[in-house]
């Protein structure tokens, strides 16, 4: 996926930002706002 978008913004010489998060107690989050359903 992200080589899709390094190609892409190349590609149209547009700008790509990136930004990689460390959360602390990431799996509570997850659990209350990370999980989609599915029907």
């Amino acid at each position: 996926m992200l080589k899709n978008h390094f190609s892409l913004s190349k590609r149209h010489k547009k700008k790509l930002s990136i930004c990689f998060v460390d959360i602390d107690r990431l799996k509570s989050v997850n659990d209350s706002f990370g999980h989609v359903e599915e029907y």
